[in-house]
């Protein structure tokens, strides 16, 4: 049974307070949703092309069989160059309690007539974004900008690595 250490061998808490990060993480998003889209629909004619050889018997398969697959192969090929040319890889990092709060305090708005409380989403998320964005660094609005030009779901995986790494529990390799 081992002892607890103790002396100098305990752990300044205040020294280990000082040098809490919160987590951090990278995302590549590609900057083209049509390179996606053509992806997406070049490898289904490729996994079809391939169901259909599956059902064809040996001998009546088409000889452009192989060209059909090689040609897809290439063209699928080719998009990811380019995807991979269009793509960015953004480095995020979680959110603290206090700068979340304080962007939820920032744009808590107050009705004047009903003094009912709403929040703008929008503005909050872009903070958010600009807030946890280290590489590249980017302003609210160049992440206004950002929002404006990206696909939906492009976007959205952003935000969500973004609420994942403030919201989520880190498991240790202990």
């Amino acid at each position: 049974m081992t002892t607890p250490p103790t002396g100098s061998d305990v752990l300044n808490i205040d020294d280990w307070l000082d040098g809490l990060t919160p987590p951090e993480a990278t995302l590549d998003v590609c900057g083209s949703a049509n390179l996606a889209a053509r992806h997406e629909d070049l490898t289904e004619q490729l996994r079809a092309r391939r169901r259909l050889d599956d059902a064809i018997q040996e001998g009546d398969r088409d000889q452009s069989w192989g060209r059909e697959a090689a040609d897809l192969t290439a063209a699928i090929d080719a998009n990811q160059a380019a995807m991979k040319g269009a793509s960015r890889t953004f480095r995020l990092r979680g959110l603290t309690a206090d700068e979340n709060d304080a962007m939820l305090e920032e744009f808590t708005l107050t009705d004047p007539k009903t003094r009912t409380q709403s929040v703008d989403g929008r503005g909050l998320v872009i903070a958010q974004v600009a807030t946890a964005l280290l590489d590249p660094a980017l302003t609210r609005p160049q992440v206004e900008k950002l929002r404006k030009r990206l696909s939906v779901g492009e976007f959205t995986r952003i935000v969500s690595t973004v609420r994942d790494l403030s919201q989520g529990i880190t498991e240790l390799p202990l």
